[in-house]
């Protein structure tokens, strides 16, 4: 298995008043082979909010890292993938007027 980890989307929203940020949306996927899973969160920022300027690169990096490892997302999205690929699945070449499988 292997797994591949995305960020799709990590994107502030602002307070309506001015322009400091009150919320991170935070959006991570999961794929391996045709199996995907998402994980999709709304982050409040209620304590020390500050303006998307004061925002770098780096802090929002840390900041969304910090949320996938405390709330533990790499193993929900790994478990869904693996019940994902461990599903059954229809018979190949199954033929619905004989029964059967056609050869």
């Amino acid at each position: 298995m292997s797994i591949e980890f995305t960020w799709v989307q990590r994107q502030p929203a602002l307070n309506a008043g001015d322009d400091n940020v009150c919320q991170w949306l935070l959006h991570l996927r999961a794929v391996d082979g045709e199996a995907a899973s998402y994980i999709s969160e709304a982050v409040d920022i209620t304590k020390n909010q500050k303006p998307i300027d004061d925002w770098l690169p780096a802090d929002i990096e840390a900041m969304s890292e910090a949320f996938r490892r405390i709330n533990k997302w790499d193993a929900t999205l790994t478990s869904d993938i693996e019940e994902q690929l461990n599903a059954p699945r229809t018979v190949d070449g199954w033929n619905e007027e004989t029964l059967s499988v056609d050869t």
